[in-house]
């Protein structure tokens, strides 16, 4: 019984960040009256990622896998750059929307420094990793990211939050 009590508690603890912004995120759609076929769009998107998300034991690592992917995320932050300066050419003054480009630079930071937890650090293997004395490189690069995640949430929100100002006066 206290397995199954703790394999309950793992898949709310699992899930929990996930649902929570989930309904933060529905919330804020309900709130702004988004179209209501978009709504249920959302929703179908999140419980085919939940299902994804919690499949518990995904094969790998497969270095084609990784590098494919790290290719797209680079031209994936390529085209936000590229269509964020089509979007705000001619901007003279500081405004929101350079705080909210720092915070996109800091989640493309992230992303190439998780990739370097994989490749560098030797994380996916980590019996590798102990033995070939990654662990400083690890611990250096998780508490790099998590100052890149406090600013680029920061700089993020605080453009948002600028922008909303802006907006309302």
């Amino acid at each position: 019984m206290s397995v199954i009590i703790g394999a309950i508690k793992t898949i709310i603890w699992l899930f929990s960040f996930q649902l929570g912004i989930f309904f933060i995120m529905l919330g804020s759609l309900l709130y702004i009256t988004a179209n209501k076929k978009y709504i249920s769009y959302f929703i179908s998107g999140v419980i085919i990622w939940l299902g994804i998300a919690g499949i518990p034991n995904i094969p790998g690592p497969f270095r084609v896998f990784y590098a494919g992917s790290g290719f797209i995320v680079l031209l994936l932050i390529l085209i936000l750059f590229f269509f964020w300066t089509r979007t705000n050419r001619g901007i003279v003054f500081f405004s929101f929307l350079y705080l909210k480009m720092i915070g996109y630079i800091f989640f493309a930071l992230i992303s190439w420094d998780v990739c370097g937890l994989g490749t560098m650090g030797r994380i996916l293997n980590i019996e590798t990793a102990y033995k070939s004395g990654t662990e400083p490189m690890i611990i250096t690069q998780m508490t790099k990211i998590m100052f890149e995640f406090i600013f680029a949430w920061g700089f993020t929100a605080l453009g948002q939050y600028l922008e909303y100002k802006n907006r309302k006066t």
